[in-house]
């Protein structure tokens, strides 16, 4: 049964729809065609936690430097113009992202999908920056799954609700075990 559940994720995503699963057990192994970045909210690997993990892999997957950032800011791509000129202020982190996860998703012909493992783990700064994403329809590209470990409570719960409210095609699929 629980095979059959990832089945259906994984052509979820790779139709480019977000889903979110509601399951105690890990992400198995992604299938050959797809990439999948995958972010564990329990241990993001970087300071900036799982935002800046997420943030990094993609740039990571798109060969694409990121400058640190100004405080408050997110940070900036490398090119001439910002590094010479530096005509470009930072950007708010939720912009900085999707426009790299948009450009991934153009890249790849939709074969990448950015997985935030235990989303209910992440710190706050994440969820709601995710949050923030999702209330602007259509703005993100490139296909999210959220795993969840328990029920969905406060700005987790919000954020599912945002993402199956906001995009009618987004799913979420409960209790599959690996």
């Amino acid at each position: 049964m629980a095979q059959d559940i990832w089945t259906a994720v994984w052509e979820r995503l790779r139709a480019g729809k977000h889903v979110a699963v509601i399951s105690p057990g890990t992400l198995p192994s992604e299938p050959n065609d797809l990439w999948v970045l995958r972010v564990n909210c329990e241990f993001p690997g970087t300071s900036g936690g799982a935002l800046d993990a997420a943030r990094r892999k993609v740039a990571q997957l798109l060969g694409e430097e990121l400058w640190p950032a100004e405080p408050g800011q997110a940070p900036r791509e490398t090119g001439l113009r910002h590094r010479f000129l530096g005509e470009f202020p930072g950007q708010p982190m939720d912009a900085v992202l999707v426009e790299a996860c948009n450009r991934l998703a153009d890249r790849t012909n939709g074969r990448a999908v950015l997985a935030f493992e235990a989303i209910d783990a992440a710190d706050d700064a994440t969820v709601d920056t995710l949050v923030q994403i999702f209330k602007r329809p259509g703005w993100l590209r490139l296909p999210l799954l959220l795993t969840v470990r328990g029920t969905p409570q406060g700005l987790v719960a919000e954020l599912i609700y945002l993402m199956c409210h906001e995009d009618g095609d987004a799913a979420v699929m409960a209790n599959p075990t690996t």
